[in-house]
C-alpha cells in the first residue's frame, strides 16, 4: 500500500519535472519537498543507493522552481523516477 502511494506522488513529481514551466513555483518546491524529505528517510534507516538519487533529484527540482534546467539532467531524472513509478505501481 504505501508503495503504490509513494510511486503515485512519484509520478507526481515526474510530471511536475517534464512540465515546470507551466507549474507554480510553490508546487514545484512541494515536489522537491517530497523527494528530499523522502529520500533522507530512506537513507537515515536503510543507505540505500536509490534514496541518494531521489535528493539529488530534490535538489534539481529546486533548481526548476528558479528556471534553471538542463535537457540531459531532466531526461535522467524523468527515467529515473519513471522506472520508480512503474515498479512501485505493478
Amino acid at each position: 500500500m504505501l508503495a503504490k502511494v509513494l510511486g503515485a506522488l512519484d509520478l507526481l513529481v515526474t510530471l511536475i519535472i517534464i512540465f515546470a514551466p507551466l507549474f507554480p513555483k510553490n508546487l514545484i518546491f512541494y515536489g522537491a519537498f517530497y523527494l528530499i524529505a523522502k529520500g533522507l528517510m530512506f537513507v537515515l534507516t536503510s543507505r540505500d543507493f536509490a534514496s541518494y538519487l531521489d535528493i539529488i533529484c530534490g535538489i534539481y527540482v529546486i533548481f526548476l522552481a528558479f528556471n534553471l534546467s538542463n535537457p540531459i539532467i531532466t531526461i535522467l531524472a524523468v527515467l529515473f523516477l519513471g522506472q520508480k513509478v512503474v515498479f512501485s505501481l505493478l
